[in-house]
């Protein structure tokens, strides 16, 4: 795992200054490589081969083709063995089969990769800039793009240090508060975009030129094996995936939440390795939050190394603004910062932990959306008005489109129908399918993008077994009802008179597969246990006080947050919303966005807002 940077142009201080505005990612090792028109530069997280020999930029014994690498190839040694016998290797390094294998196949190298990437590959004899993202979008790769200038990076920030029109998207708040992190390819800055997960970019040196090109997706896999039968593949996948991402010539541990999935992919990881994995859990003091317990379950059933970060308010205040120099939008989600700290502390241990990302979305673990299906369906049959878009909207998202009316000024206010619309669209089969479809491929990159921030912070490698791309593909081809399973038939029966939230609360087994599949490696009361989804004690630690501290920052003149909101609207939403459940949630986004705002302006102080 590293940084990557590069633009088109000859600039050597510019290239270094680059790599030392991310050298967080990557401080074991720093290089550039400089020519007419490409300047590219890497900060190195040595995971793999810790030699020299791994340094970046690398190029090919040719110098025709050079690379910079951000990511792991997990089946480097099997494509080194089967397509690469006639290039002449000089290290043992996935970052060498790149190059191996783009010479051999050119754009079509990344059909063979099982892995984690971003790369950019300059290619001297095209005279092109060869940009590639993995199939989820695991690792971020950021670029700027106007007339004749083409800038990438791993983080935003790097990008930014050059002389460029810097300006707010004002469709990013909108797409902040209503679904905590922002749509398909834009950031919070105009002219800056992410590659598309699945996508390759093409940047013509000569024309100036910029294309993104799909290269993979989703497909529907014929599944006509019986529950048991597909039970068995998924646990092979599952387990080849963490065997894979293992690999590494460093200290490799697990995040061990004491929830399913985290518990899964620890018992399978002390499975391959005679029980010496090293495991990390969170905890609280408050009662309610702490998962320690459920935790240390799975760490003495499976003899580990265990180890737990004790977060309290205190570390939680000091380190939320620590945290925002790292971020290039605002924190999304409150756990972040918990998480933050977590990798800070897993570092002194560990460089690369497997983590539990990806089970909710591939295994339908979201159970009251992934069961509104079921409720649409019924309400379908007394009105032939409602479409499934529209109801999918309403129960998608935290600031509903009322909420945004109101507070947004008009012209930050944006409807991102069309969006959900065209990836609806673009799955073609029953409802459950078209939301799995939407939450891997909307959903789970912003999911990703937090995770990478707050790992990388502290130059750890979060390796995600359950984004293996055979295995989602193979889940995502199960029948919905493999994955998430009503109880019984007198429940099935029962449900018709109860709406999503309450079959899911009383009728469903969700992530039904995966619970299956975990009854050889974990006990009951981890299995079954009710889905906490890491929650922070927010209310307990702060109380009424610190939410009428937050009344008056958002509330106050001299707010930044007053561009994009109209404060009496602010004020009047505050006062009729305080009931909601989800209030301290949505204030403490409105915070997030606020103090994120006042950072960014003090360190780009030519931004438009």
């Amino acid at each position: 795992m590293c940084g990557i940077n590069g633009f088109n142009w000859k600039d050597k201080a510019k290239i270094n200054q680059m790599n030392n505005e991310i050298i967080h990612r990557g401080p074991d090792n720093q290089g550039i490589a400089v020519f007419n028109n490409v300047s590219l530069g890497h900060d190195r997280l040595s995971i793999i081969d810790l030699s020299d020999r791994g340094h970046q930029p690398m190029c090919n014994d040719e110098k025709t083709i050079y690379i910079v690498f951000n990511g792991e190839i997990y089946n480097y040694k099997e494509l080194r063995e089967e397509f690469c016998q006639d290039y002449k290797f000089h290290s043992a390094t996935d970052t060498e089969i790149i190059l191996a294998m783009y010479q051999r196949f050119q754009d079509k190298c990344v059909d063979y990769f099982n892995g984690m990437w971003t790369f950019c590959i300059f290619d001297l004899e095209k005279n092109i800039l060869f940009c590639s993202r993995d199939r989820l979008g695991i690792k971020p790769f950021y670029y700027y793009y106007e007339g004749e200038k083409f800038i990438f990076s791993s983080e935003i920030k790097a990008i930014l240090i050059h002389k460029i029109k810097k300006k707010l998207n004002p469709k990013a708040i909108s797409s902040f508060l209503r679904y905590r992190y922002i749509l398909e390819d834009e950031t919070f800055f105009e002219g800056i975009y992410n590659i598309k997960p699945g996508y390759n970019l093409i940047y013509d040196l000569e024309t100036n030129e910029c294309q993104q090109i799909q290269y993979w997706d989703l497909n529907q896999l014929e599944t006509i094996d019986t529950f048991n039968k597909q039970k068995v593949i998924i646990e092979q996948e599952l387990v080849k995936s963490v065997n894979y991402r293992m690999v590494a010539d460093v200290e490799v541990g697990s995040i061990l939440s004491g929830g399913i999935d985290s518990s899964l992919t620890s018992a399978i990881m002390a499975d391959l390795n005679n029980n010496h994995v090293n495991t990390y859990t969170v905890k609280f003091n408050e009662d309610g939050f702490d998962e320690t317990p459920y935790a240390r379950l799975v760490a003495e059933k499976y003899k580990t190394r265990h180890n737990e970060i004790l977060i309290d308010q205190d570390d939680y205040i000091a380190v939320m603004n620590e945290y925002l120099k790292y971020k290039d939008e605002p924190i999304g989600v409150p756990n972040e910062v918990a998480l933050f700290l977590l990798y800070r502390d897993i570092k002194k241990t560990a460089t690369v932990v497997l983590a539990g990302e990806g089970a909710d979305e591939i295994f339908a673990g979201y159970g009251r959306i992934f069961r509104s299906p079921f409720d649409f369906l019924k309400e379908s049959i007394h009105n032939e008005d409602i479409n499934f878009l529209d109801f999918f909207m309403n129960i998608y998202g935290y600031f509903s489109d009322d909420d945004l009316k109101l507070i947004l000024k008009e012209e930050f206010y944006y409807d991102f129908r069309e969006i959900f619309k065209n990836y609806m669209l673009k799955c073609p089969r029953d409802y459950y399918t078209k939301i799995s479809y939407i939450f891997l491929k909307l959903h789970l990159p912003g999911l990703l993008l937090r995770s990478d921030v707050s790992s990388m912070a502290s130059a750890v490698e979060s390796r995600v077994p359950f984004l293996d791309h055979n295995l989602v593909q193979f889940v995502y081809s199960l029948p919905f009802d493999f994955k998430n399973k009503f109880k019984s038939i007198s429940a099935l029966k029962k449900s018709v008179d109860l709406n999503y939230n309450e079959i899911s609360e009383i009728n469903d087994i969700p992530k039904y597969m995966l619970k299956e599949i975990a009854k050889k490696y974990l006990m009951d009361d981890i299995i079954y246990r009710k889905k906490q989804g890491f929650p922070l004690p927010l209310n307990k630690w702060f109380g009424e006080n610190y939410i009428n501290k937050l009344k008056i920052l958002l509330l106050n003149d001299n707010n930044i947050i007053k561009n994009y909101v109209n404060i009496e609207n602010l004020k009047e939403w505050i006062e009729n919303t305080e009931n909601d459940k989800n209030f301290g949630l949505k204030l403490w986004m409105l915070y997030s966005l606020e103090i994120w705002l006042n950072s960014i302006k003090k360190k780009n102080p030519d931004l438009v807002f």
